[in-house]
């Protein structure tokens, strides 16, 4: 709709407000769809509330009745984008904080605070894609941006977080610390980041090699997920907990630990969430490390049937490993068809997803792996590998 026509609209209902002894509502609702039209209308607003709210003050003078006009827009671009990035569509988020900062330095939307807080959630989409070198630059715009406000600034302790993570992800420990620990000095024990600050922390300090720092580190995580009663802090501190008694060759406190977790899990998000679908995973990688194949089958096939009922369209991933884990459990054991089936329907998804970064690499570091050993127990001695492959994978 052009700018004239909505102005031709709007001074239309106007006028009819004022030759009717009754009241008027001029209403326009705007859903996510309508985004752009929405920024349209916000560059425009000024022209077209003088032009109205003068008529509705003549018509007030005129008649004795209540005209009211009211817009009522839909969700903000801020509220898109956010439930963009909730649900794991992290392009679209990107693609909403790119219009956002475009419509900040058109000057149609304000600035200051709300341009870094953007350039921070345009880092944290950057990572969870692994786009580190984009991330980086966002998320250092936006520290020196808020650092240029003072350090209370609203948000701060949230930024700092988002830096620390980037840091770690590259691999930079040093300046991971300083990050998290300046994210922790901003927060206090009812933050929802303070969790996952400390379960950071304690994740550098365990790549640099300190011990002693790291589970200090969990120990505070823990004591504040139990202050706050938070069942989703409870289940992700649990996991760490028995993740790092696993590296240290201690299975069965793993096993102890993870159990706790998924019990949290349930209470946080349901027992067909994917967050418990992670948690089978790591019960089936406990059980593997104790060479109980069945029973990492079992668990396996759980958190399976989760991942395929669920809505979640990025989880293929995860679906392809577990088909693939399956198989090289059930190879353990001598099941060679089941294997054999399950390691297809893993290299089925690979071949539909083949263009995604993380899709290959798992096809490259580890199914392929399992398919090559799979030949090599039931056919090295009868066929060749590559025509073998052909007839069990490409037919």
């Amino acid at each position: 709709m052009s700018k004239k026509v909505l102005l031709l609209i709007l001074c239309l209902l106007a006028i009819s407000g004022c030759q009717r002894e009754k009241e008027v509502i001029i209403q326009i609702s705007l859903e996510r769809p309508l985004y752009d039209f929405a920024k349209i209308y916000y560059v425009m607003n000024k022209r077209i509330l003088l032009i109205l709210v003068s008529m509705l003050i003549i018509a007030g003078c005129q008649k004795k009745e209540t005209v009211q006009f009211g817009i009522v827009l839909g969700p903000s671009p801020y509220d898109i984008a956010k439930e963009y990035y909730e649900e794991g569509d992290y392009e679209n988020a990107i693609i909403t904080y790119k219009k956002i900062l475009s419509d900040i330095q058109k000057g149609i939307a304000e600035g200051g605070l709300n341009e870094y807080w953007t350039k921070c959630m345009m880092a944290r989409s950057y990572l969870e894609i692994g786009e580190y070198d984009l991330a980086g630059s966002y998320i250092e715009e936006a520290a020196a941006g808020y650092r240029e406000y003072g350090e209370t600034g609203q948000g701060y302790d949230f930024i700092c977080l988002t830096e620390g993570t980037y840091f770690q992800e590259t691999e930079q420990y040093k300046k991971t610390i300083q990050s998290f620990e300046e994210s922790i000095k901003y927060m206090d024990s009812e933050d929802d980041w303070s969790v996952i600050s400390y379960i950071r922390l304690g994740q550098c300090y365990e790549s640099m090699g300190e011990e002693e720092e790291q589970i200090e580190c969990y120990k505070k995580a823990l004591e504040y997920s139990k202050e706050r009663n938070d069942y989703v802090d409870m289940a992700d501190i649990y996991s760490v907990l028995g993740i790092y008694h696993a590296q240290r060759g201690d299975t069965d406190k793993e096993e102890e630990l993870l159990k706790k977790s998924l019990e949290y899990a349930k209470k946080a998000w349901g027992e067909e969430s994917d967050g418990v679908a992670g948690i089978y995973q790591y019960l089936a990688s406990n059980c593997n490390l104790k060479k109980e194949y069945q029973e990492a089958i079992r668990y396996s096939e759980r958190a399976l049937n989760i991942y395929l009922n669920s809505e979640n369209v990025d989880n293929q991933r995860d679906i392809a490993s577990l088909y693939n884990n399956i198989g090289f459990f059930n190879l353990k054991l001598g099941n060679t068809n089941d294997a054999l089936s399950m390691m297809e329907k893993s290299y089925e998804i690979v071949k539909e997803n083949q263009e995604k970064k993380n899709i290959s690499e798992f096809y490259e570091n580890v199914l392929s792996v399992n398919i090559k050993a799979l030949y090599d127990k039931t056919a090295a001695d009868e066929i060749g590998y590559d025509e073998w492959f052909k007839q069990n994978f490409e037919s």
